[in-house]
């Protein structure tokens, strides 16, 4: 594609925000074809390098909304950065399931196989965690906006997979499975940690929910012999972790 060819599609994607803003926009891009020109780079391979106008028109948008909410933050802003941080992959997602569900109405009403509300329902659960996922996933400017939709993204998806689990098995593994919905809130905190900033302290009440659920899960799934044992390689293996993690800070 060549360079005005990429610019004007560029530009026709980039409605919704103020004409200054594009102009601005637009201006830094021709800087950008410039700069490789001199270089000796053709106007194709400089577009190649850019990718989709479509897709780049919507990440210098979303940057744009979120620059705005940032420096005036009303509900407007706010409400209009949410929903471009969270990117086409959240609706999607949702459409996704809709579909799925609306396909189950039709199989049950056709008598090609039993399939009732009270069977279904966790799966608009499931369907609304794969959408925060995806969210995030499908989003290019992820790393720096919407992490947190992960922690809500993992809780719903495994809560979701488990009451689906839990409605086809009329409920008999209830006593032995609630750990996992403990679980599920330590796997979110996970990814917020791991995808986002990094920061130490969201490992502690992720580490202290996944060895609490974890204990109860293999407690509820195991006798007591067996539980005895995994107990007592926990603690062992918590104590010597807190005691050389003591030793390397010198305190």
């Amino acid at each position: 594609m060549k360079k005005n060819d990429f610019l004007k599609e560029l530009s026709q994607h980039l409605l919704g925000i103020p004409d200054d803003e594009i102009k601005d926009i637009l201006y830094d891009f021709r800087e950008y074809f410039n700069a490789g020109l001199q270089d000796g780079r053709s106007e194709e391979e400089l577009t190649d390098s850019l990718g989709d106008p479509k897709a780049l028109a919507k990440q210098v948008k979303t940057e744009y909304m979120v620059k705005l909410a940032k420096k005036t933050p009303n509900l407007r802003n706010m409400f209009n950065a949410i929903l471009a941080t969270m990117g086409l992959g959240f609706f999607k997602t949702i459409g996704l399931f809709l579909i799925i569900i609306g396909v189950s109405i039709l199989v049950n009403y056709f008598s090609i196989i039993d399939l009732t509300w009270g069977k279904i329902w966790p799966i608009f659960i499931i369907g609304l965690g794969a959408a925060f996922q995806a969210s995030y996933f499908t989003n290019p400017l992820r790393s720096k906006t919407n992490e947190s939709f992960l922690i809500p993204g993992a809780i719903l998806t495994i809560t979701g997979l488990l009451f689906l689990f839990l409605v086809f098995t009329d409920f008999i593994y209830i006593a032995k499975l609630w750990p996992i919905f403990i679980l599920s809130i330590a796997i979110g905190l996970f990814q917020f940690y791991y995808f986002g900033s990094r920061n130490f302290w969201i490992l502690i009440p992720t580490v202290i929910l996944t060895v609490f659920s974890s204990i109860f899960l293999v407690r509820n799934l195991s006798n007591i012999q067996f539980f005895s044992f995994f107990l007592a390689c926990v603690f062992i293996i918590g104590g010597l972790v807190v005691w050389f993690n003591i030793g390397k800070r010198n305190y």
